[in-house]
C-alpha cells in the first residue's frame, strides 16, 4: 500500500510505502522546503517510473515556494541501481528543474560504486553544471557553504544528519 501526503502547514511531500517486500521503508522519497533557498530530498526507493514522476510533482510544487532559485541539498545514499527506463526518467526530472536551482548537491553512498557511476551519467545527461554529487558530507557541506545562509547551512546540517526512518516520522536519530 502507498499512500501519498502533503502538508501545507509543514510544505513536507512524502510518500509512504507499508508492503511485504520492504515492511521497514515507510517512505519512498521526501521533498522540502525548509527555510530561504535550501530545498532539501530524501530519495530512498526509486523502482518505477512513475515513482520518479511523484517526485518530480513534488519537486516542481516545493520550488514554486522558493522566491528565486533553489539550493537542492539531496540525499541519495540509500538507493540501489536504477533500471534503464527509471536512470532515463531521473535525467528528465533533473533537466526540467535547472532553470529553478541554483546549486544542488547530491550525496552518494561512497561503497555503492556501481549507482555512483549511474548518477554521474544522469548528472551530465541532465545539462546542469550547478549540480554535482559528493561521497563525504563533510565535503558537500563545505561546498554548499557558498550558496547557503547560516540559517540554511544548519538547517542542511541537520537535515544530513537524520536517517531516512527518523525523517519521516519526524524523529531525529543519528545516522
Amino acid at each position: 500500500m502507498a499512500v501519498s501526503r502533503y502538508s501545507r502547514e509543514s510544505g513536507i511531500f512524502s510518500r509512504y510505502c507499508l508492503t511485504l517486500a520492504h515492511p521497514s521503508q515507510l517512505s519512498d522519497y521526501v521533498v522540502e522546503h525548509k527555510v530561504g533557498r535550501l530545498v532539501v530530498t530524501r530519495l530512498c526507493l526509486l523502482p518505477q517510473v512513475q515513482t520518479v514522476r511523484f517526485v518530480q510533482l513534488a519537486m516542481a510544487r516545493v520550488l514554486e515556494k522558493v522566491a528565486n532559485r533553489a539550493v537542492i541539498c539531496a540525499d541519495w545514499r540509500d538507493i540501489d541501481v536504477l533500471s534503464p527506463e527509471v536512470a532515463e526518467e531521473v535525467i528528465h526530472m533533473l533537466a526540467v528543474t535547472n532553470a529553478k536551482i541554483l546549486q544542488s548537491a547530491i550525496l552518494l553512498e561512497p561503497q555503492k560504486a556501481t549507482f555512483n557511476l549511474q548518477v554521474e551519467r544522469v548528472i551530465a545527461n541532465a545539462k546542469n553544471s550547478s549540480r554535482k554529487s559528493f561521497r563525504d558530507t563533510r565535503n558537500m557541506l563545505d561546498w554548499l557553504t557558498e550558496f547557503l545562509e547560516p540559517n540554511e547551512l544548519q538547517c542542511a546540517k541537520d537535515f544530513l544528519a537524520t536517517s531516512p526512518l527518523a525523517n519521516v516520522r519526524g524523529q531525529s536519530a543519528p545516522r
